[in-house]
């Protein structure tokens, strides 16, 4: 039996004939669940009735995006308080200190916070952090790479999400201050649609399904 993470792998592997296969769904550190909005609003000592937005370019960060954050920033702060997580060693001096504005190379131990007190985020398309993502029920705009061997995956994770209701897409060569600040405010107009399609997803406890799946598994084998 094969368990997949994706419907669609699951439905292809079945026509090419590739044995049994069950769609669990994303397996995700629960411990994410465990977060507090009210813990990562006092870390970052934002105001509760201002809507948060969450930036992450990937574990490596991405400096197209940490400078399309930078140049569009006085006009995402009119509405926006503002996480921007930019990679290890991408922070420097030319970064803003504002008061509704935090930049971190990295977080670590109140990660789990910042991710439940956004409301929506801005994210590569990485299969791990996208599904984070949608069991936090986050609305999403992801911007999958434009190079590298991730190309290719990034993108479909990134279409998968969209047309399942979760994401807007906007693809890096499209990446301008006029498309960036224009997508952003459209996830944040259709979030609660968003949220109403991950609600529906049917993809959380893909543990306890698998978990299921090996006892049921067992007793077989045992009675046979």
């Amino acid at each position: 039996m094969m368990c997949t993470t994706f419907m669609d792998t699951a439905t292809f592997a079945s026509t090419k004939g590739s044995g049994k296969t069950m769609y669990v769904g994303p397996v995700i550190r629960e411990e994410l669940k465990l977060g507090s909005r009210a813990r990562g609003i006092h870390f970052c000592r934002f105001v509760s009735d201002r809507p948060i937005l969450l930036i992450m370019g990937g574990s490596q960060g991405s400096e197209k995006l940490n400078r399309m954050v930078l140049e569009t920033l006085p006009e995402l702060l009119k509405r926006y308080q503002i996480i921007h997580i930019c990679g290890t060693g991408k922070l420097n001096s030319s970064f803003p200190s504002f008061a509704c504005y935090k930049a971190f190379e990295y977080v670590h131990e109140e990660l789990a916070d910042l991710m439940v007190m956004a409301d929506m985020v801005v994210s590569r398309a990485g299969s791990n952090a996208i599904h984070e993502w949608l069991l936090l029920r986050k609305p999403m705009l992801l911007i999958p790479h434009a190079n590298g061997g991730s190309r290719v995956g990034q993108t479909l994770n990134a279409k998968y999400f969209q047309e399942r209701g979760y994401a807007r897409v906007l693809q890096e060569e499209e990446l301008t201050a006029q498309t960036f600040l224009r997508d952003i405010n459209l996830v944040y107009m259709e979030r609660d649609h968003m949220v109403g399609h991950m609600k529906a997803s049917g993809t959380d406890n893909a543990v306890d399904k698998v978990l299921q799946l090996i006892h049921t598994t067992v007793s077989s084998v045992e009675k046979s």
